[in-house]
């Protein structure tokens, strides 16, 4: 059990350190499209004050660029979508079964409860991953596809 707590938190670690390298090349990103769309400075004068400078325009929505992907790439996605997929359908049924052993209910069937619970998750899955700011579901972003 100890063992398992140590593999959850060094995976968890390397979760943290690979999402603030993502956020740091998303900053710097975005630093450098504010740079090539600045106009160069020009040398101000001692008498001339500077303009105010009134910044209305839109800004910018960041355009994810998708990878045209092979099949195998796509095939791994899809395989990850559906393992995270999974993962949720069994969280949910032990959630609810023990709800139900809450109110003093006992599930005989837990096969067939799984069965709906998956496949209300997965066709929810797609729908709500894809209209989250990731635009695209797990195995996708993973791969970047």
């Amino acid at each position: 059990m100890n063992e398992e707590n140590k593999n959850v938190e060094a995976d968890a670690e390397l979760i943290k350190e690979e999402i603030a390298e993502v956020k740091e090349e998303i900053k710097e990103n975005e630093i450098k499209e504010a740079l090539e769309g600045a106009e160069p400075v020009a040398e101000e004068k001692e008498d001339v004050k500077p303009a105010i400078v009134h910044d209305h325009e839109p800004k910018k929505q960041r355009v994810v660029e998708h990878v045209k992907a092979g099949f195998f790439a796509r095939l791994v996605a899809s395989i990850v979508d559906q393992v995270v997929v999974l993962a949720l359908s069994v969280a949910i049924l032990y959630a609810a079964e023990g709800i139900l052993l809450a109110l003093g209910f006992f599930v005989t069937q837990i096969p067939q409860l799984f069965f709906i619970i998956y496949i209300i998750v997965a066709v929810l899955y797609l729908a709500v991953v894809e209209s989250t700011k990731l635009t695209r579901s797990i195995g996708k972003a993973l791969l970047k596809i």
